[in-house]
């Protein structure tokens, strides 16, 4: 089951708004192709904002975090405009943001990926 690994920081921010492992249906997972997410979250220009990677595929996506009440909807958000962009298929794309909706929120002490994760971020702020 694919997670969303948070750093300290978002993980705080979000007040730990965690989900029960055991109720989260199964079905919503099958077929889904992306796996765990390491997410953080950064200020720029004065606006709070979370960019997270995909440990398979390295996907990355960049999305507002105010209100944070609206995380996973701007994740999928986010998500199901990257997929759309790379020409998947609706129904795919559906899938993979019924995941971000469901997926439970962990936190993430340390992980390779993370310094990956800080390299993107550097090139959103360059950008």
């Amino acid at each position: 089951m694919p997670s969303i690994q948070c750093t300290r920081t978002l993980w705080r921010r979000l007040d730990r708004a965690t989900r029960v492992r055991e109720r989260v249906p199964e079905r919503i997972f099958q077929g889904v192709v992306l796996g765990n997410w390491i997410a953080k979250m950064f200020r720029y220009d004065k606006r709070e904002l979370v960019i997270a990677l995909d440990e398979r595929t390295y996907a990355v996506v960049l999305f507002p975090l105010s209100p944070r009440y609206h995380f996973r909807p701007h994740f999928a958000a986010a998500l199901a405009g990257l997929l759309e962009d790379l020409g998947v298929p609706a129904s795919v794309v559906a899938q993979e943001c019924a995941a971000i909706q469901f997926a439970p929120l962990t936190r993430l002490d340390s992980s390779p990926v993370l310094e990956t994760l800080s390299h993107a971020q550097y090139l959103c702020e360059l950008d």
